[in-house]
């Protein structure tokens, strides 16, 4: 019940950041009171903040970014990996072009922004398998990027993408502290 009132009272455009303390210290700004039952609770302002939050969007958001993005590289020692939302991925050196796979799929799970891409270039070590890779799209601090390529399986690929552009970035993020009184006045 207290968790509702306190959405209902506090919502808006800020994310506020609730600590609940058994003693108020003098620079504390009073901020609001809620009655309920034989409680009072106090809240207060402490002045501080905390640094811009980043939270995973809604998948709407998601999908509408990752179609906006052209195409990510991702280069290690001598070998460049090019993704293209919706279309293929690419691994490149001095002489060879490989493709990784063709998209076939989008999907959301756990939070996360899925797309496969199957169906690439036979794979040099096992020759009856096919490279493919699984994309996972995720909010995170920095520019949008390719963070990491690795083998799950033998010529089967993870490559996880993040980036600010991925999130919803928070930055009135405010410190609120609250301390229960027992009002015995019902």
């Amino acid at each position: 019940m207290l968790l509702f009132l306190i959405s209902l009272v506090f919502g808006g455009e800020f994310l506020y950041n609730f600590k609940k303390v058994d003693k108020i210290e003098e620079n504390y700004e009073l901020f609001k009171e809620i009655k309920l039952k034989n409680f009072l609770y106090k809240f207060y302002r402490t002045g501080k903040s905390s640094t811009k939050l980043l939270i995973q969007q809604h998948l709407p958001f998601l999908l509408q970014e990752v179609t906006k993005i052209k195409s990510l590289d991702f280069t290690r020692q001598s070998l460049i990996f090019t993704l293209t939302p919706y279309k293929d991925i690419f691994m490149k050196d001095k002489n060879t072009t490989i493709c990784i796979g063709k998209y076939v799929g989008t999907f959301f799970e756990d939070d996360t922004l899925y797309q496969y891409y199957k169906g690439g270039d036979k794979c040099d070590i096992k020759k009856d398998v096919n490279r493919s890779a699984r994309v996972s799209y995720k909010g995170g601090p920095g520019k949008l990027r390719i963070d990491k390529i690795y083998e799950s399986k033998v010529c089967r690929y993870e490559i996880v993408v993040i980036g600010e552009e991925l999130s919803r970035v928070v930055e009135g993020n405010v410190e609120i502290v609250y301390f229960v009184e027992e009002n015995d006045s019902r």
